[in-house]
């Protein structure tokens, strides 16, 4: 009996040993698992960043080969070669073999001793200086002397990370030669300037001679036909007939108005020589005299003038009352056959200019001939119709143009024209 309770008490502290041997090995199992899928993840987290870093450097790798920039690789203050990319090799036409470090560099490509010596202790220093503190050295250009002889201009930039140095070439020989070019042509064109602009002075000046000597030689034989057409009006005026008297009238009439033409033509020369005296004018008080000026030929019409208040401009008294009286008598003259003449004079202000403009209700002209309104002796009405000698609006062409201004003019046929033109506004206003 005692046998047989000791071995039944034997069986049970077996059966409890086994069952705690399976819940130690259970744990242990799921000790085990748990650390074998982190394990697992950790790998596949490793696998991952492999990867990506692989695909990183194949993605670098190819780039830096295909840049249109030279790049060499270094180690340490040494500047042992690592890599050379392809751009880099035929930039300078060695290969790392042939260069194993920045001190076999230097008397290939700058064989001149002196030159050589200037461009290494610039580069040594600053490169020693880059990689002490981890920073970039500002971009240098050097001349360097390829393996077959030739030389290039190289722009350097060096970059250090760590114990790597990157030194960038870029070739920029072409862009050079280019911009030496480009300054040559540039030269050559400002003296063409000045040659051309010396030439035009010298024409003009010579211009504005003849035009002002023939317009005062031509005064010496009106002078002699007006006394001779003076002298048969006194003397036979009476017993000639009506054709002979003709004649003489139309030569009276051709000879004054050779004078106006020679008046013009002498106040033409004297517009282009004149030297600018510019003063701040109220513009109001210069059309007030101008229309006292007009009075004569506008004596027995009907005009309704519409004046804007005009503002204060910066200019020459003399010659911008030149321009007023050509526009405001144009005006007058052209709107003759109204019964009632409408004239306005207005503006606007624009950013840097103020567009200054006199209309009327007259003739009006065809606008594919308003190129010609502003030139020397250019009409648009016969003399039949409307007297003039064409000199009037050149001469404010020139004026205007002489206060750094534009004139121009709109119209339409029998129904009147604006003429515009445009003066700098007041230094003051455009601050």
């Amino acid at each position: 009996q005692k046998e047989k309770e000791k071995l039944e008490y034997t069986q049970e502290a077996l059966k409890k040993a086994y069952s705690e041997i399976e819940q130690r090995v259970d744990e242990r199992t799921r000790e085990l698992v748990l650390a074998n899928k982190a394990l697992s993840e950790e790998i596949s987290e490793r696998k991952i960043d492999e990867e990506a870093r692989r695909s990183s450097e194949e993605q670098f790798r190819k780039m830096v080969e295909t840049l249109p920039l030279g790049i060499y690789l270094s180690t340490g203050v040494e500047q042992k070669s690592e890599y050379m990319n392809p751009e880099f090799m035929r930039l300078f036409g060695y290969s790392v073999e042939e260069i194993p470090s920045a001190k076999e560099w230097w008397p290939l490509v700058y064989p001149d001793e002196k030159y050589r010596n200037e461009v290494s202790e610039r580069w040594n220093d600053s490169v020693e200086n880059a990689i002490r503190t981890q920073t970039r050295i500002e971009p240098f250009e050097t001349i360097v002397t390829c393996k077959d002889g030739t030389t290039k201009i190289i722009v350097w930039r060096f970059i250090t990370m760590g114990d790597k140095n990157y030194a960038c070439g870029l070739d920029v020989t072409d862009l050079k030669k280019a911009e030496a070019e480009l300054s040559d042509l540039n030269k050559t064109l400002e003296q063409r300037i000045v040659d051309r602009t010396a030439e035009l002075e010298v024409a003009n000046k010579e211009l504005e001679s003849f035009s002002y000597s023939v317009s005062h030689d031509l005064r010496a034989p009106l002078r002699h036909i007006n006394g001779y057409v003076d002298m048969l009006n006194t003397k036979y005026y009476d017993s000639l007939d009506e054709k002979a008297r003709h004649y003489l009238d139309t030569i009276s009439g051709a000879s004054r108005q050779m004078g106006t033409l020679i008046d013009d033509l002498l106040q033409f020369s004297r517009t282009g020589r004149k030297e600018l005296s510019k003063t701040r004018l109220n513009l109001n008080m210069l059309i007030e005299e101008v229309l006292i000026e007009l009075e004569p030929v506008v004596k027995g019409r009907k005009i309704k003038w519409d004046i804007q208040d005009l503002p204060l401009v910066f200019g020459d008294y003399a010659l911008l009352k030149l321009v007023w009286i050509n526009l405001l008598d144009n005006a007058i003259k052209y709107t003759r056959n109204k019964q009632i003449a409408k004239i306005s004079v207005g503006y606007k202000n624009e950013e840097n200019d103020i567009i200054f403009c006199v209309s009327d209700n007259g003739v009006g002209f065809d606008m594919k001939y308003a190129q010609k309104l502003f030139g020397v002796f250019q009409r648009l009405h016969s003399q039949s119709e409307f007297e003039g000698t064409g000199i009037g609006l050149a001469n404010v062409q020139r004026i205007i143009h002489k206060h750094s201004g534009k004139v121009w003019a709109e119209a339409e046929k029998d129904k009147g024209a604006t003429f515009f033109f445009s003066l700098p506004k007041i230094v003051e206003e455009r601050i």
